[in-house]
């Protein structure tokens, strides 16, 4: 993604790809401008399958700047594995009994060699109560599961879930900003009123955020595509 400060002309621009250390492997997009954004300009871009620790680009700026083209080195060595944004976890579900309530997810599109090195993070709140407030819990593991223990809960309230994940921050090889949030999931302690109702309402108003891994800088990278 490119954000100007000011017009920069009619265009076209392009991003090019110079892989530093693979000869031939390299790639370009197109700039295309966002129409909700003034000055605004995106491009998707496919590298490699794995993003490897040797990965490394140069990328430049190309295009007409008021009726001269122009070149301009944007990062001279871009390295993607330390600009990663995962896509947002899926399929958040939960289970309150009397004693705790049990929250699960699974993730998508994320390589085997992150899988194992996510940290996530749980954010709870009173259902009718705004996000602003709500509880935040980074969990020391790097499973797709949650207890939250039902002294924390209050009877008759009903609650709603949601969580977002990154690589852990104890990786040196790889470096990642928090996913978006995930979809949410509403539940109450075992032994009051049912909140199926309002789980189904909150669900239909819900979709799940667009896929990516992404690269940012001013470049946001997602699973081998360059945003």
């Amino acid at each position: 993604m490119w954000v100007t400060e000011k017009p920069m002309g009619d265009g076209p621009f392009h991003l090019h790809f110079t892989n530093l250390w693979s000869k031939g492997h390299n790639a370009s997009c197109k700039l295309t401008a966002t129409e909700s954004m003034q000055n605004q300009y995106h491009c998707t871009i496919h590298l490699a399958s794995q993003i490897l620790e040797t990965d490394g680009y140069r990328v430049s700026l190309q295009g007409n700047f008021f009726g001269c083209n122009q070149t301009y080195i944007t990062f001279p060595e871009y390295n993607p594995r330390k600009h990663i944004k995962l896509d947002p976890p899926l399929n958040i579900q939960s289970n309150a009994t009397a004693s705790k309530c049990q929250i699960w997810w699974s993730v998508w599109n994320v390589p085997w060699y992150l899988a194992e090195i996510l940290q996530y993070e749980l954010q709870y709140k009173e259902y009718s109560m705004s996000w602003e407030v709500a509880l935040n819990k980074t969990l020391p593991s790097s499973l797709p599961q949650v207890e939250i223990e039902a002294t924390e809960l209050h009877i008759g309230i009903a609650y709603a879930a949601r969580v977002r994940c990154k690589v852990s921050e104890n990786e040196k090889s790889y470096h990642s900003q928090w996913s978006e949030w995930s979809q949410t999931t509403v539940f109450q302690k075992a032994g009051t009123k049912n909140v199926e109702s309002v789980g189904q309402k909150a669900s239909s108003a819900l979709t799940f955020p667009r896929q990516l891994l992404s690269f940012s800088h001013s470049i946001v990278c997602t699973m081998g595509i360059l945003r």
